[in-house]
């Protein structure tokens, strides 16, 4: 049975449901060795005096997306802030939470970073106590995002002592009075109600704590359901680097949130500490997917094998996704699709209910993503949060910031067999940081914030550029070596079609791909091709081993346009082999010095040089020498399974409900202008919009045609500031939205 996280308090429902299907609708969709690529995207701008990344493109990857519209929100924040994650409010109003600082990493004095030396407080802060508010971490409520600037005036900090908190969701209630905020830290799952002024242990609790020891046995509640999920004792260690901390900065973190299809909330584990050094003492709820229940405070472990699942999100269908980072046994850094029972390929502790020892056979992921290869074959150094598309030229696809390699890349995906694969693509850069959160806003936009920046170095070697600064512009390169700039900003679409790949998708003998804009001649080249192929050997104990073996290069033998001249076929002599699963593990798996299992997975790289398109544009994309502009196509894409189509088979949706009237409605663009509300819309029947206030209120009307439109609705003088409901008639349905005015 699903159960559902309560959303609103019906004290500030007005009669009827509106408001009710408002909320719903609006709450709805929401470390690693340095990389070798000069062409990536981990240089993504230059510096101004005015704090804004200019957009050019920088001497390693591309700059802004020309489809979208920078606006810096950099001047109006400090430089320690690192991003654990954001979300907006009922009134429009973005909640943030502050990393802080890796409370793991010491001073040469063997010192912790957060100034206390109580091995206990040191590494986990208040575990299995009331939250205490002596965390590095902090929350912020921010003003006026929605505009095109902010001030520090804007910023509100509500609370300061999270321990390291790396995700939030809130439930949104219609009254930021009442909204649920859920905030994921390494202490356990806290829960908020409102803006505060808080009080330690009564607002905020915590739901669900962390433990000390590997079973948590005595927090048992009935099968599989726990109130605690498990943290290592630091004095487990027994090593010179782990006892002063110094060998083990990375790891500890919990990580989310998301909102499962049943209502649970879900977020994952990191390992314990491995750098070479593998761990399997890690605690039943390390290297995990946790499945939560904030209402009942119980965690149940649903998955396991992740390693550091730094970025969730749901995509099509409504599954949920999360990155990896590549390490001992991830040969490379990877976005997985999650299901229930499945084990992805970290070894962990004998006690993970689907871990190595279990005999599940590992998973692959939908996208790996290379790091430390040959050059210019890098996709990937340390994947951040992802954040699903469902309207718009990108429709269906998803975006994931990445901290290290930088930028933000773009993921298209297809069901092989019932199992996600698909192509990943650079999309843009032009940031002074590294992406570790992202999330399409309210309004549209794509809000990013950096989580390489702060006063001192980023945990480990998070930082953009890697841990040399590989790519780092000078005047971004404050601290050393690493790079430690901060970022925060938001892209705003425009209404124009950029030219680039938009898809590439697995045919029997080849690949077709899907242009945004119809090509040219040069299009039909072979020669204007290069395919490259490699595998990933999937769990070797090595840090990053088994990356990009057996390289091969594959021949184009032809090349087919479609009529409809936005789709090229590309015929290989021979197919490459699919990516192979591994071996079921024996229940007796060695836990160290453990050998490969024999499965991999299959990575083919196309390029396309000099294709224009029909009106002669070049492609955005990567650039073929340092500093250029984009102008070459580049894709990655996962051969897990074979696909039986052949070249230019209709292809459905994605994702069937983007069709649907309700994501119609999500298509909306609302400004206020003046005393006008500026509304475009694009329905394929007729419909009529109505503003209404809260308490159901008529405000004005108007009747829109099918396609796309743009109406203005008249408001009247005097009207509040505040939250009302665009309510849409249309197909026989009544739809609703919410839109803050300000």
């Amino acid at each position: 049975m699903s159960m559902q996280i309560p959303n609103f308090n019906p004290r500030t429902v007005f009669q009827g449901s509106l408001l009710s299907l408002a909320l719903a609708l609006t709450a709805g969709w929401q470390d690693a060795a340095a990389r070798s690529t000069p062409l990536g995207n981990s240089v993504l701008g230059t510096s101004t005096n005015s704090g804004q990344a200019n957009g050019v493109p920088s001497p390693s990857g591309p700059g802004i997306h020309p489809g979208y519209r920078l606006v810096s929100f950099r001047n109006a924040i400090n430089s320690n802030w690192r991003f654990g994650g954001f979300d907006w409010l009922s009134d429009g109003r973005m909640v943030s939470i502050l990393w802080g600082f890796d409370c793991s990493a010491h001073n040469g004095a063997g010192q912790s970073s957060c100034a206390d030396d109580l091995d206990n407080r040191q590494y986990y802060g208040d575990i299995q106590l009331p939250p205490d508010g002596r965390g590095p971490g902090s929350m912020h409520v921010i003003t006026g995002t929605a505009g095109e600037g902010i001030t520090p005036a804007d910023t509100t900090r509500i609370y300061s002592g999270l321990w390291e908190p790396l995700g939030i969701l809130v439930g949104k209630s219609g009254n930021p009075a009442t909204d649920t905020i859920y905030v994921m830290t390494k202490t356990g799952l806290l829960r908020f109600i409102g803006l505060g002024p808080y009080t330690n242990g009564v607002n905020p609790i915590k739901v669900i704590n962390t433990c000390h020891a590997r079973r948590c046995a005595a927090d048992s509640i009935g099968p599989g359901l726990y109130k605690s999920f498990s943290t290592h004792a630091p004095n487990a260690y027994t090593g010179t680097g782990e006892s002063t901390g110094t060998g083990r900065r990375w790891h500890h973190f919990n990580y989310g949130l998301v909102r499962g299809n049943d209502g649970y909330l879900y977020g994952g584990t990191n390992v314990q500490y491995d750098g070479g050094n593998d761990r399997y003492e890690q605690g039943r709820d390390r290297c995990a997917v946790l499945k939560m229940d904030p209402v009942a405070g119980t965690v149940e472990v649903t998955a396991g094998g992740l390693r550091s699942p730094n970025g969730w999100g749901k995509g099509p269908e409504g599954e949920i996704f999360f990155s990896d980072v590549q390490g001992n046994y991830n040969p490379t850094n990877s976005i997985s699709n999650y299901r229930p029972g499945r084990y992805y390929g970290f070894r962990c502790d004998t006690y993970q209910p689907y871990g190595h020892t279990r005999g599940i056979q590992e998973s692959f992921p939908v996208v790996d993503l290379n790091q430390g290869g040959t050059a210019n074959t890098d996709i990937g150094s340390n994947p951040g949060e992802i954040t699903y598309l469902t309207s718009g030229v990108y429709a269906g696809q998803m975006l994931y910031g990445d901290v290290s390699f930088g930028g933000i890349q773009r993921v298209f995906v297809e069901k092989i067999n019932n199992e996600w694969q698909g192509a990943v693509f650079l999309f843009s850069g032009g940031f002074h940081s590294g992406v570790g959160r992202l999330k399409r806003g309210p309004d549209g936009s794509l809000y990013g914030g950096g989580q390489s920046g702060g006063p001192t170095p980023a945990s480990g070697n998070w930082c953009w550029g890697g841990a040399t600064g590989v790519g780092a512009l000078t005047a971004d390169r404050t601290g050393g070596t690493c790079n430690i700039q901060y970022d925060f900003f938001k892209l705003v679409p425009k209404d124009t079609v950029v030219f680039e790949l938009l898809a590439v998708r697995a045919r029997a003998n080849g690949f077709e791909l899907q242009f945004t804009k119809k090509v040219g001649p040069s299009a039909g080249l072979a020669a204007n091709y290069t395919l490259n192929t490699w595998v990933n050997n999937l769990s070797s104990q090595t840090y990053g081993g088994g990356s990009q073996q057996n390289s091969a290069t594959l021949s184009v033998s032809n090349v087919r346009i479609h009529p409809d001249s936005t789709r090229v076929f590309l015929e290989l002599a021979s197919m490459p082999a699919a990516s192979v699963r591994p071996a079921v593990p024996a229940a007796t798996a060695p836990t160290g010095n453990a050998p490969a299992n024999g499965g991999n997975v299959r990575v083919v790289m196309i390029k396309g040089t000099g294709i224009l398109s029909a009106d002669g544009s070049v492609p955005w994309g990567e650039p073929v020498t340092a500093g250029a502009v984009p102008s070459r196509i580049a894709a990655w894409y996962t051969l897990n399974y074979h696909s039986t189509d052949t070249a230019f088979t209709p292809v459905a949706l994605a994702d069937s409900r983007l069709a649907s009237p309700d994501m119609r409605m999500q298509e909306f663009k609302v400004q206020a202008r003046g005393g006008v509300l500026q509304i475009e819309t694009n329905f394929a029947a007729s419909a009529r919009i109505t503003l209404r206030d809260l308490r159901g209120r008529s405000l004005g009307a108007v009747n829109v045609g099918a396609g796309k439109n743009t109406s203005t609705l008249t408001l009247a003088s005097g009207r509040a500031r505040g939250t009302y409901v665009l309510e849409i008639r249309t197909s026989g349905r009544t739809l609703a939205r919410t839109v803050p005015l300000f």
